[in-house]
């Protein structure tokens, strides 16, 4: 029999009480590790922790109690289990195995079995395993763009559980600035290709999420090309330092019309001529003919998603 705590079981309250373990298991590089007891009940998160920025977090909640036999005994937690692993995938994180969360369950009622209340007390031991987001991801979305749903962010996480992915982007649509359903125009992405900058391709900035210890070893934004910093900051990454990227085949972000870059004609033109300098700044040689052809490709985009939104509306 164990020997309880010296508590006042019958005032017990709901704050927090401190107990003798924990049980801890992190998830790295695509497996669970085999996790354990610990008596340390700190957690230190990253300031950058998917927990924090995209609210990434599933929890379950289960009760411990004394049989009037004096076993200790929990209330099917298979079930919670279960539901904890498909909140897990909902949300696109690595899902805990059912029967390792019962045994987890099992172990750490054990091991904090004096403080699971006696018999007749009327109080439960109450047991609350988490799981959250501690990776470091990098989003980069204008204060007054959107993202286009909710399953943005899960879509964005999903990628990332892939370790061989350093950087992910995806499609976007242009909205007008005063209503976010009336589609301008889109962009729609393709797999990043070696030599695509140059060709006029790179990734709609808003929608570009990437590996936060590629922006602290590589570098931010280069703010002496103002305007067209992310343009520079997404070219030095994929064609210089070769990240491995994912394109995501789905809209992402509601960019509202009307943004300093593309603003006007004069910021269409100072965006285009910082991106020369952007390609210059980092060893890379573009023809002449790149800002008409670009600009060429912009009208086209631009007309030809005027139609095909203006034939939506019509059917």
């Amino acid at each position: 029999m164990v020997q309880k705590k010296d508590i006042d079981w019958g005032s017990l309250g709901f704050a927090y009480m401190h107990t003798d373990y924990s049980y801890v298991s992190n998830y790295k590089d695509g497996a669970w590790d085999e996790g354990g007891l610990t008596p340390d009940h700190t957690v230190t998160l990253s300031e950058c922790a998917g927990l924090l920025h995209y609210c990434q977090e599933v929890f379950e909640g289960l009760k411990a109690y004394t049989t009037k036999d004096g076993d200790i005994v929990c209330f099917r937690p298979d079930q919670n289990a279960e539901r904890m692993y498909n909140s897990a995938e909902r949300i696109c994180m690595p899902p805990f195995p059912k029967e390792r969360f019962v045994r987890a369950v099992e172990e750490v009622v054990r091991a904090n079995a004096a403080y699971v209340p006696p018999f007749g007390s009327g109080a439960t031991l109450y047991v609350r395993p988490f799981m959250f987001a501690t990776g470091d991801v990098i989003g980069i979305l204008n204060s007054d763009d959107v993202l286009y749903d909710s399953q943005v962010l899960s879509s964005v996480a999903q990628a990332f559980h892939d370790h061989t992915v350093d950087c992910v982007f995806g499609d976007l649509l242009y909205v007008h600035p005063a209503d976010l359903n009336k589609v301008v125009r889109e962009w729609k992405g393709s797999p990043y290709q070696p030599g695509g900058f140059v060709k006029g391709w790179h990734p709609a900035h808003p929608t570009f999420y990437v590996r936060r210890k590629f922006f602290e070893q590589y570098g931010g934004f280069d703010l002496t090309l103002d305007i067209s910093a992310d343009f520079e900051m997404m070219l030095r990454y994929l064609a210089i330092h070769k990240l491995r990227s994912r394109y995501i085949p789905r809209y992402m972000v509601k960019m509202r019309m009307g943004g300093v870059s593309n603003g006007s004609l004069t910021n269409i033109i100072k965006g285009n001529r910082n991106i020369v300098r952007a390609f210059r700044k980092n060893g890379i040689q573009v023809s002449p003919f790149y800002i008409p052809r670009r600009l060429t490709g912009k009208v086209f985009t631009m007309i030809k998603s005027k139609f095909k939104h203006y034939a939506l509306q019509r059917k």
